[in-house]
């Protein structure tokens, strides 16, 4: 485990909220300097990944969706590997929709493989560990990822 004093996890601290900024900004080349490289070659690339967020986005508001706020809580404690340091982070999104908004909590995994210099993040939508270890085989059977309690909507 690293010392939660530790600068890595300040730094994390800071790419985690810098992240979210970005994307709420609708700053997509910049945002995906934070999302593990694995997952930017799977989607084609950079420009294809930024391509792709954009149609998201553009038909998510189409259908009345958009992002009102999202924001990084507390990370778990530091796991160091051989070659990284891990954790969990949760992930809190307000979206409106149709009659209210929808406030629902997420967890992504944060890596470093430079010492906690930088941080890429793996989204774990309702994907087990086990089922992620299939892409990422590097990541801890200590990681540990909470359960994705149901949105909650509040009606406006």
């Amino acid at each position: 485990m690293v010392n939660p004093g530790d600068t890595s996890v300040a730094g994390l601290k800071l790419a985690s909220a810098d992240m979210a900024k970005l994307f709420m900004a609708k700053n997509y080349p910049e945002y995906i300097k934070y999302v593990h490289p694995k997952i930017v070659a799977m989607m084609g690339g950079k420009q294809k990944m930024v391509t792709v967020l954009k149609k998201t986005m553009k038909d998510m508001e189409e259908k009345g969706i958009s992002f009102i706020e999202m924001n990084c809580g507390e990370p778990s404690p530091v796991i160091s590997t051989k070659a990284t340091l891990q954790c969990v982070v949760p992930q809190h999104i307000q979206l409106k929709t149709e009659g209210g908004k929808l406030l629902t909590t997420g967890y992504l995994i944060a890596i470093s493989s430079n010492n906690g210099k930088t941080w890429h993040f793996i989204d774990s939508s309702s994907k087990t560990l086990e089922e992620l270890k299939e892409t990422f085989p590097d990541l801890s059977s200590q990681i540990v990822i909470p359960e994705r309690s149901q949105p909650e909507f509040i009606k406006e």
